[in-house]
């Protein structure tokens, strides 16, 4: 069904990106019915680690005030996906809950079930656990996580009409918004002092 425009018959999904200092995590929200961005609703992502691999996690009835963490620990950004159809999205009942499986009447569920996770990468950085903590916080080729999940989504999402192709502006803005690793401007800048 096509994506409308919002009215009391839309949600207003979105993916938000949490971090603090590192490589942030990204999740999609999708509020319940006329909740809005402050009301309750389901969390779409995976978690886990390229050593470990990835899973799916569907969290259901998240209040979205609980995302306001303490900013000394992460910061969140929230990027609007635009509207979609009431009828592409199921309601879970009241409860909180953590899932792994999906709600097939759910087309965004269902949709993040046809979505691979990422396995164990065997293409992860080399060297001292610090150095490949830095190189971690970067976009590394053959390493994807659930940033790239989260654009595969959010493709995907837009290739089957739950979500305008306007979505997919929101990845370009997210991924600006990536930090530089620890030390990234001493590697480019001189370590010396300048003469006076």
């Amino acid at each position: 069904m096509a994506c409308p425009r919002n009215n009391d018959t839309t949600r207003l999904p979105r993916f938000d990106f949490s971090s603090k200092n590192q490589r942030p995590h990204w999740a999609i929200r999708i509020p319940h019915s006329k909740d809005g961005y402050e009301g309750i609703g389901k969390k779409i992502q995976v978690v886990g680690s390229p050593y470990t691999g990835f899973k799916l996690e569907i969290q259901y009835n998240v209040l979205f005030a609980d995302s306001v963490i303490n900013p000394d620990r992460c910061s969140i950004h929230y990027f609007p996906l635009g509207a979609t159809d009431d009828s592409n999205v199921v309601d879970s009942g009241s409860e909180r809950a953590v899932v792994e499986s999906v709600n097939k009447g759910d087309r965004f569920e269902n949709l993040s079930g046809t979505i691979q996770p990422p396995g164990v990468s065997s293409n992860l950085p080399q060297g001292l656990v610090t150095e490949r903590k830095f190189k971690l916080f970067e976009d590394l080729p053959r390493v994807p996580r659930c940033q790239e999940w989260t654009v595969m989504f959010i493709q995907a999402a837009v290739k089957k009409g739950l979500l305008l192709e306007s979505a997919l502006q929101e990845i370009v803005a997210a991924k600006a918004l990536n930090p530089k690793p620890p030390g990234a401007e001493m590697e480019l800048g001189s370590t010396t002092t300048p003469q006076e």
